[in-house]
């Protein structure tokens, strides 16, 4: 059975990959640091943007919207 870390982490990447349009990215997805954030985070959005050269907010915004996680969570 797959941990909810790593199928985070591959959700999180496949949206990330519909939003850019690259293969291979990697959401980077870690235990949130500070609980009142959230559980998880994903840092590799931040760098995606970079990338992207466009506004991380937004990015994560576009890639919240392609993640299909209706199943477990």
């Amino acid at each position: 059975m797959k941990l909810v870390l790593d199928i985070l982490e591959d959700r999180i990447s496949k949206a990330m990959e519909a939003v850019s349009g690259e293969s291979g990215c990697n959401g980077l997805v870690r235990v949130a640091g500070d609980a009142k954030f959230g559980d998880y985070q994903a840092n590799g959005v931040m760098g995606l943007a970079k990338k992207m050269k466009r506004n991380p907010r937004e990015v994560a915004s576009e890639v919240v919207a392609e993640l299909e996680i209706e199943d477990i969570c």
